[in-house]
């Protein structure tokens, strides 16, 4: 059952998270062991430290395609405990109207418009993105030329951070100006 309502958010201030759902499907990888201990422990963080994970409709649907058991177990944890924030995807069309609008045809609008979701999430929210996708981040900084803003979203991998990742999130996910897009 979904809950979208102002009387289903949680009732408590906590930073809202968007958790990229290659983070979801790496939990439960038997691929490789150090990315699928390391993702766990970030979901774990956040849990943990009762932070909120954000989500839309069409990012609730890629997360149940994506999710690994583990994953699953976890978002249906969070929602029980009323630790899902739920953004309406009618704010996503402005800024996905701005990224179809570009002309360089190099530009990678069809990259970012497939994740306009999980950046949308987090400029909706607290701005923050736990993702194991460099790609993504990549883009996201070329887009910042354009849209400033997205270079105010706090960045987090728990790949390529390990331990440091799951460490931050459960110290609550404080700004920190090195995790900042615009200071990749």
């Amino acid at each position: 059952m979904r809950r979208r309502s102002s009387a289903n958010m949680p009732k408590l201030r906590t930073k809202k998270i968007v958790v990229d759902t290659n983070v979801a499907r790496s939990a439960g990888s038997t691929d490789d062991a150090s990315s699928s201990l390391h993702s766990r422990k970030a979901l774990l963080a956040i849990l943990e430290r009762r932070l909120t994970l954000v989500l839309s409709p069409c990012f609730e649907t890629e997360w149940k395609r994506h999710e690994s058991r583990f994953s699953h177990s976890w978002r249906v944890n969070m929602q029980q405990r009323g630790l899902i924030f739920w953004v309406d995807e009618n704010e996503f069309a402005v800024l996905g109207r701005r990224i179809e609008e570009i002309e360089d045809r190099a530009f990678p609008k069809k990259a970012l418009l497939k994740d306009l979701h999980v950046f949308a999430c987090a400029l909706a929210t607290n701005r923050v993105i736990v993702s194991n996708e460099s790609r993504l981040k990549r883009h996201l900084i070329r887009l910042g030329s354009l849209e400033s803003r997205v270079l105010l979203i706090l960045w987090a991998s728990p790949i390529v951070e390990g331990d440091a990742c799951s460490g931050w999130l459960r110290g609550g996910a404080k700004h920190e100006r090195a995790r900042l897009l615009s200071q990749a």
